[in-house]
């Protein structure tokens, strides 16, 4: 036991060899120090472990900086052992003044440091982020269907046509986020309060207008709105000839833009490559107003339309776009085989990119064909990026990059990149799905099942692929039961047919499942390799599982680029056919 008397001696020679005073400045230093770095090293793009590191470092320096006081001392002569310096000869008590001096100051400008981050720093904090959510929320806009006032209603293909280019047009600005076409074109037709659109869309800004379609002549009437307060910001009416309805487009965008005083990188709104030949421009928008309705007999018409504006002005890029969407379409429709679909695709795109590099959607369409068709993960990335350098909040793109980043096992980028389609879409449901796609592979269940649920919503519960999924991830939560329900609403027969096979397996019910499994076999095996793949593999049924899994490589089932993060297939992992599939997917090195 420490005698009172020694104590009290140890602390005394503590104090004379300035080992407290010490310990103060560095304590106080290393705050500062601290304080710098995470200040200094977010704004240099430094890593988080490197304030963690600094911090390590100053923690690990404080006892030595105390053993280092104890030992040593500074001396006229330099540094010496404290046990070679003299008593008499001692000068640590002018030391001690100078620490006092240098404690003090330490403490001036550490409790500056303090008062600054308190009353400027995170005040300017709290400042800018408001007006960061201020002007995301004040350079947001929707554009909503431009009303045909036509005397014929057959022009409603033009006044769409003129959204559609001016949701294109305002999307390249850096600065403004405009909603995606889907989520706009909710509310077309509908007389609902610009305020709850504005709510439902999450954007502060509404342009809306009207078209008037006569002879060779247009009237363009736009206004653009506040959906908070229905305060008109802007509004104009131009009445122009055809040739110039790509001046009028150039004209309002710019009005938009200078109205909510948006940033622009020049001195003008983005370049574009504008047609020539309006009679071949009026084609090519009545091609796409049909591809848009998606159904068989509209893709006929639609194809026929971007043809006839090709032999009129071959130079029309967006035509060839037009043309190469088609073609995927029926590629995954099964109305033309998938090799020679690729064949005309890829001309119509080559055609298109050499005309306009500047168009977002053919280079998405170009890694989409590399992604679901050439299994060229790095090329569809490529071109995933071109897209997104043009137009940063394109829908399609910021979805295709989710898709591809979670077959590549990159899950965090993957959930990252469709949270921002579905921003900037809200209400498609596509958007949704692909929310629900991704964390569905990621094992997100839950999540995975609000997001089917809302995409089944916003559909009215109709679209193709929607119930089965979401049964897919009830049985993966364990609720059997629930998840026939859900699958019996599925609309798409060899979805319905394959939930069923994989549910009554899980209920034990092994003669229905096989009922179910041997129907869809029988129905769609040219069609649906891949998912009967899957429900082989999850009864156990390894032999037939790799039989079809290998249809479903020859038949390039564009669902098999998926296989590396399906839960469908987890009894396959560790069999060596399996990593053989990988391979050749060029998934596995």
């Amino acid at each position: 036991m420490t005698e009172p008397g020694s104590q009290q001696g140890f602390f005394a020679e503590l104090n004379r060899r300035n080992v407290f005073r010490v310990g103060i400045a560095y304590v106080l230093v290393a705050w500062i120090l601290l304080q710098i770095a995470d200040v200094l090293f977010p704004a240099l793009t430094l890593p988080d472990w490197t304030t963690r590191l600094v911090a390590g470092l100053l923690l690990l320096g404080f006892p030595l900086a105390l053993l280092f006081a104890w030992a040593f001392e500074l001396t006229p002569e330099g540094l010496k052992r404290e046990a070679e310096v003299p008593r008499g000869e001692s000068i640590t008590h002018k030391t001690r003044r100078k620490l006092d001096f240098v404690v003090v100051g330490v403490l001036l400008v550490a409790l500056t440091l303090l008062m600054l981050d308190r009353f400027v720093w995170q005040a300017g904090d709290d400042a800018s982020g408001n007006v960061a959510i201020e002007t995301s929320q004040d350079k947001s806009i929707a554009v909503l269907p431009f009303a045909n006032m036509s005397d014929d209603p057959a022009n409603e293909y033009f006044s769409d046509g003129i959204t559609e280019e001016l949701l294109n047009l305002l999307a390249k600005v850096p600065e403004l986020r405009v909603i995606g076409r889907t989520s706009s074109f909710q509310f077309k037709n509908k007389n609902e309060d610009l305020r709850v659109i504005g709510e439902k869309l999450g954007v502060t800004n509404i342009l809306e207008g009207s078209v008037r379609k006569s002879g060779n002549t247009v009237r363009v009437t736009a206004q653009l709105i506040n959906s908070s307060d229905g305060a008109h910001l802007w509004s104009d009416t131009f009445d122009r000839d055809l040739d110039d309805i790509f001046k009028v487009q150039d004209e309002i965008a710019r009005s938009v833009v200078q109205t909510l005083k948006v940033k622009l990188l020049g001195a003008a709104i983005p370049q574009r490559k504008t047609p020539t030949v309006r009679e071949a421009y009026d084609l090519f928008l009545k091609g796409r107003y049909f591809y848009l309705r998606l159904g068989a007999e509209e893709m006929a018409k639609a194809e026929e339309y971007f043809e006839k504006a090709l032999l009129l002005d071959p130079q029309l890029a967006p035509a060839w776009d037009g043309l190469a969407a088609v073609y995927i379409r029926q590629i995954l429709n099964g109305a033309i085989p998938p090799e020679q679909g690729q064949v005309l695709a890829w001309d119509a795109l080559n055609r298109a990119i050499e005309l306009d590099p500047t168009l977002a959607v053919t280079h998405y369409r170009v890694g989409f064909i590399r992604m679901i068709f050439d299994w060229d993960w790095p090329g569809a990335d490529d071109a995933f990026a071109r897209a997104l350098a043009i137009d940063p909040n394109f829908p399609d793109a910021l979805s295709g990059t989710g898709l591809l980043k979670v077959l590549l096992g990159q899950n965090d980028e993957a959930i990252d990149f469709v949270h921002r389609s579905l921003l900037v879409d809200p209400l498609r449901p596509s958007a949704e799905h692909n929310v629900g796609f991704v964390n569905y592979q990621r094992g997100n269940y839950s999540l995975a099942i609000d997001a089917f649920q809302n995409a089944l919503d916003m559909s009215g519960g109709t679209y193709t692929r929607g119930n089965f999924y979401l049964a897919l991830n009830l049985l993966a939560e364990g609720k059997f039961e629930e998840a026939l329900e859900a699958n019996e609403k599925e609309t798409g027969e060899q979805w319905r047919l394959a939930g069923r096979s994989v549910i009554l397996h899980a209920l034990n019910r092994a003669d229905e499942s096989d009922t179910a499994l041997k129907e869809m076999s029988e129905k769609f095996a040219d069609k649906a390799a891949f998912v009967i793949a899957s429900a082989h593999a999850y009864r156990g049924d390894i032999e037939e599982a790799f039989d079809w899994l290998e249809r479903a490589y020859e038949q390039h089932d564009p669902l098999i680029s998926w296989i590396a993060q399906d839960p469908l297939l987890q009894n396959l992992h560790g069999d060596p056919r399996y990593n053989a599939v990988l391979m050749k997917l060029n998934l596995l090195q």
